[in-house]
């Protein structure tokens, strides 16, 4: 009996100690946001220390702290974090997932881009990821030279993927390359007759360089899949 009381007495304090704990990683918590939402970068970055000390295993946490450290002109801590973080089973790509949300957040998307060029510069094995991910990135910003420098980086690996090369075509169009996009809209034509992205794609280009002719097949294509007005307009044109 005595022991039951013991055991009892043992799990009652644990359970204490585990709800303190948490009501203490809140309050830490709440103490971050407000020194982030006051810019106080350095002292939100002391914080997130702490917090991880607790749960080093919190993604969320992680991507405030390397957003947090960036800002306060700490870069080589955040690349430290992200050492941390890889020791502690965190998943590289939900990582940098939230670090982007946080950084458009913030209105400054050029530390996600900044944090990413580091990862990669500090661990090699990570290549992979992070260019995949700067392509996106660039995707995103309608940065012409970078899509097309990224998506070549991520078709060495996967010659015939269709959503690189889409992004590689639009890159080159950006650059003033019409022939360029237009050579390679073709190429995905090969690969995938009937993606329909494309036919638009394609079909759009030829008529605004004054190729009706050239384009009337693709549109009709891109008919029989999915007709729309656009597509009807562009036809009767």
């Amino acid at each position: 009996m005595n022991h039951c009381k013991i055991l009892l007495f043992l799990l009652c304090a644990a359970c204490v100690g585990d709800t303190a704990l948490a009501d203490n990683y809140e309050q830490l918590r709440a103490k971050a946001s407000r020194y982030a939402a006051q810019r106080e970068w350095p002292n939100a970055s002391a914080i997130y220390w702490l917090m991880l000390d607790q749960r080093p295993a919190e993604t969320d946490t992680y991507a405030d702290a390397m957003v947090s450290n960036t800002l306060a002109g700490d870069t080589a801590t955040a690349v430290a974090l992200i050492h941390t973080a890889m020791d502690n089973l965190v998943s590289p790509d939900s990582l940098f997932s939230t670090i982007r949300t946080r950084s458009f957040a913030l209105g400054c998307p050029s530390i996600y881009q900044d944090l990413l060029i580091r990862a990669r510069d500090n661990f090699p094995w990570m290549t992979r990821m992070v260019d995949r991910n700067l392509l996106s990135y660039y995707d995103y910003r309608n940065d012409g030279p970078q899509m097309v420098v990224y998506a070549d980086k991520m078709l060495q690996g996967y010659p015939e993927n269709t959503a690189y090369l889409r992004i590689k075509a639009r890159g080159s169009l950006l650059c003033g390359d019409g022939a360029g996009a237009e050579s390679i809209w073709r190429h995905i034509l090969d690969i995938e007759p009937a993606n329909y992205d494309t036919l638009v794609d394609l079909s759009a280009y030829l008529v605004a360089s004054g190729n009706k002719e050239a384009a009337t097949p693709f549109i009709r294509r891109a008919l029989d899949i999915r007709p729309t007005p656009y597509l009807q307009a562009m036809l009767a044109r």
